[in-house]
């Protein structure tokens, strides 16, 4: 099956002051479009959306053209805190496709992104073991009923996403706020579950209108052999 989501280039450079310019192909002509930014220090930003018709979001220094089967992402003036993996995306209802990431690092001064997704947080398991893993964040924003997440694993060879909008549970903190946690379990684990997971949060207020976060505090888990 081929991936819904292809990202050109997996590995650039830039200059400081350089325009960048990223493109990733889709299967899917309808869909909504975005791109994510894990930085070097492992947050995760939603930097660009089409997921609302009559209004893109775009911050400050990028933009986005679209196509049917096309979405390109610029940046301009490119600076040392523009360093991390673009991801792009097409959102359908709850169902979140990521293209497999392209690395940008800063032209002669940049460290390899590997040494920085791999570390410092890693899980260490032996071949049959199970292992959980977990996505707090707080429903401030949207509520339970309303909110999906998916798990994203990512690795040299392919990108994988699972989608699950049963398996969240929350504590009501106030009348505004509750603290929610999503587990995903990985059972009977084999060398191919080696890689970086990172979850994200999808909410939907209306039918007609969907908003898209990243999960505040998001765990970014690497499983190691």
């Amino acid at each position: 099956m081929s991936r819904e989501v292809h990202q050109i280039e997996s590995f650039k450079t830039a200059k400081l002051g350089e325009t960048v310019v990223m493109k990733c192909s889709t299967k899917s002509i309808w869909s909504s479009r975005v791109w994510y930014k894990l930085g070097t220090n492992r947050s995760l930003q939603l930097l660009a959306s089409t997921a609302n018709v009559f209004e893109k979001r775009v911050l400050n220094r990028y933009s986005i053209q679209t196509s049917p089967n096309e979405t390109i992402f610029t940046i301009m003036h490119m600076t040392a805190e523009d360093v991390g993996t673009y991801y792009c995306g097409i959102l359908s209802s709850f169902n979140v496709s990521f293209g497999s990431g392209t690395v940008l690092e800063l032209e002669g001064e940049s460290k390899p992104m590997q040494s920085v997704l791999q570390s410092p947080d890693y899980i260490k398991v032996q071949p049959g073991d199970s292992v959980t893993l977990n996505c707090s964040f707080n429903t401030n924003h949207c509520s339970q009923d309303h909110t999906s997440v998916t798990w994203v694993k990512s690795s040299a060879s392919e990108m994988i996403s699972w989608n699950d909008i049963n398996e969240i549970v929350c504590d009501l903190k106030n009348t505004e706020e509750s603290g929610c946690v999503h587990n995903m379990t990985l059972s009977n684990i084999t060398s191919s579950a080696d890689g970086t997971y990172l979850c994200f949060l999808t909410f939907s207020l209306f039918i007609s209108e969907k908003r898209h976060l990243s999960c505040r505090h998001s765990v970014f888990q690497s499983l190691n052999f």
